[in-house]
């Protein structure tokens, strides 16, 4: 029979490597949207909600943007505090979206994060080491 330790081990690891997987592939996705995307300045934003949560901050606002062919786009999306900045001062604040398909976006000041993949790999290895 296997032991229950064993089996917390495996699902332990797992769980890690999914979200390190997460991680890579979102990084990924934001490179390539940056590298290929076509740019477009943001309408102001009216509203933003502000959610704090383990010392992190996250806004979501309605986004609206025209594409180059003059699409209409509108979604609800999180974005980073620099853009915030911009929002309050006037500035444009720019998007790259993905020319097949405009409703995925990034922020031209978004910074990939390395969060999904340090949590992962420290779950994995706690996994491991503690269980």
């Amino acid at each position: 029979m296997v032991s229950r330790s064993l089996v917390f081990k495996v699902l332990g690891v797992i769980a890690g490597l999914v979200f390190l997987g997460v991680g890579v592939s979102e990084r990924q996705n934001l490179g390539r949207v940056k590298r290929t995307g076509q740019e477009a300045v943001v309408a102001p934003i009216a509203n933003y909600t502000e959610h704090r949560s383990r010392g992190m901050t996250t806004y979501t606002a309605e986004i609206r943007f025209k594409t180059v062919e003059g699409r209409e786009v509108t979604k609800r999306s999180s974005f980073p505090a620099e853009a915030l900045d911009d929002f309050r001062s006037g500035q444009p604040v720019k998007v790259l979206y993905d020319p097949r398909d405009p409703y995925e976006f990034v922020f031209e000041k978004q910074k990939p994060s390395w969060l999904l993949i340090g949590g992962g790999i420290a779950m994995a290895l706690a996994a491991l080491v503690l269980l």
